[in-house]
């Protein structure tokens, strides 16, 4: 995850996501922000403008079958004790 608080349009929050299709991503997407501004009461003056899909390169590489070194993130090893793998 990744915010960006200074944006033109107000915040906007990045999720990295693993799915099906475009249309999966975007429902995950906001099924997430959607309880993320339900379940906090210091998110409750922000609303849910949109959701949309932007596909990360690294990933569009591994689907056509291009995997040169180093160019693919490796997924996160979350016991390694790193405080921001929790999420």
């Amino acid at each position: 995850m990744v915010v960006h608080p200074d944006t033109p349009v107000g915040p906007v929050v990045g999720l990295f996501l693993l799915a099906g299709s475009l249309a999966e991503a975007e429902g995950i997407g906001a099924s997430v922000c959607g309880r993320a501004l339900r379940a906090h009461p210091g998110l409750s003056g922000f609303l849910l403008l949109a959701c949309e899909v932007r596909i990360v390169a690294p990933y569009l590489d591994r689907m056509v079958g291009w995997d040169p070194p180093g160019r693919v993130m490796p997924r996160p090893d979350h016991d390694s004790g790193n405080p921001f793998l929790g999420f």
